[in-house]
């Protein structure tokens, strides 16, 4: 097979790995870095062009998307999977995965045992939220965010309210 390893470039370690292992199955693979990709769009010939030339010689692509990068990176999958090339992670799933609320609802909707979670926009309610997750301490999250950054432990009520009311501020 022929696969295209979307990355940010070929330094990256999980992206060395992945072509290691392809390279060791006997896969022919170019790694692409999706950033200087672009997309021409018009009826039925959707395309995606790199370095002068159309991606539309693969027949798998391993998409590995920057969190940062989210909205243009699945813009470049999903018009390679209109292309009809194969990816292992979706478009959807990609943008799926970074939203953490939608994930917790797929999971939930899945069976999935997950933490009860509760999802507010608003620090008035703070003591029927806590009353509705079971009591402190909690873990509060912002929606957004990788690698812990917006993630705190409220060891009470006082504390709980102090960290909405600085992430909605």
């Amino acid at each position: 097979m022929k696969i295209a390893i979307l990355s940010n470039g070929p330094g990256n370690y999980s992206t060395k790995r992945l072509k290691e292992e392809a390279i060791k199955r006997g896969h022919e693979v170019v790694v692409v870095k999706y950033r200087d990709c672009y997309a021409s769009i018009e009826r039925s010939n959707p395309t995606v062009s790199y370095r002068g030339e159309d991606l539309e010689k693969f027949d798998a692509i391993i998409p590995r998307i920057a969190a940062n990068m989210t909205r243009y990176g699945t813009a470049i999958v999903r018009q390679l999977e209109m292309q009809g090339i194969y990816s292992v992670s979706s478009s959807i799933a990609i943008n799926r995965s970074r939203d953490k609320l939608r994930t917790m609802q797929v999971l939930a909707r899945a069976g999935v045992g997950i933490p009860k979670t509760v999802v507010s926009r608003n620090s008035t309610d703070i003591d029927d939220l806590i009353e509705k997750i079971g009591g402190t301490p909690v873990i509060i999250k912002l929606a957004r965010g990788t690698h812990g950054n917006g993630v705190v432990l409220a060891e009470s009520k006082k504390a709980a309210k102090s960290v909405l009311q600085a992430f909605y501020l």
